[in-house]
């Protein structure tokens, strides 16, 4: 799964089309995270948080 969300951050930002006479660059959508990925990530980072704080508090004390 990682490395189709790598691909997909690498993709091209722009996508180019050509008609007769004309050529138009049209920016692409921003390729957005999957939710249960970001959910993890964000789950991920509070229990860090929370591990530091823990941490922090038994250095302090």
């Amino acid at each position: 799964m990682t490395t189709d969300i790598v691909d997909r951050l690498r993709a091209p930002r722009f996508t180019f089309q050509f008609a007769e006479g004309s050529a138009k660059i049209r920016p692409r959508p921003t390729p957005r995270l999957p939710t249960k990925l970001a959910l993890d990530a964000a789950d991920e980072i509070e229990r860090l948080r929370r591990a530091l704080a823990s941490k922090q508090a038994e250095i302090d004390a």
